[in-house]
């Protein structure tokens, strides 16, 4: 078992492994949209079994990402009705920054835990304030 630094910078790992998948060639608008401020979006399912040790990586998230370059703040919510459902928004000063996180989290493993205490893959974007 992971201990709970390493599993919630997995958690930032997240959205990065799903627009990673989709990108092709860098256009301009998306190496623009590479150095912009962001907010990344998770939603998680974690599985029942796996709930107590999700829910306190996802009580480490703020304080074990205070030390990655580009990080600035997150945001952790639960859903009232349904425990086993979070919601992470993630302040990062660019996408390079976070994508640089993710792929540390993937080479050390972390990712791969976080995974199986899912019921199913996480749903992420990355998004800008209007």
């Amino acid at each position: 078992m992971l201990g709970a630094d390493a599993c919630v910078a997995t958690l930032a790992l997240i959205a990065f492994f799903a627009t990673a998948s989709q990108a092709s060639e860098p256009s301009a608008v998306a190496q623009r949209d590479a150095e912009a401020d962001v907010q990344l979006i998770i939603r998680f399912e974690a599985a029942h079994a796996s709930l107590v040790e999700f829910t306190s990586i996802m009580n480490g998230v703020e304080k074990g990402m205070q030390g990655e370059p580009g990080f600035r703040s997150a945001l952790v919510f639960q859903n009232v009705d349904d425990p086993c459902v979070f919601t992470l928004v993630e302040h990062w000063q660019s996408r390079k920054s976070h994508e640089d996180h993710f792929d540390r989290i993937v080479a050390s493993g972390a990712w791969a835990h976080i995974l199986s205490l899912l019921r199913k893959e996480p749903d992420l974007g990355y998004f800008s304030r209007l």
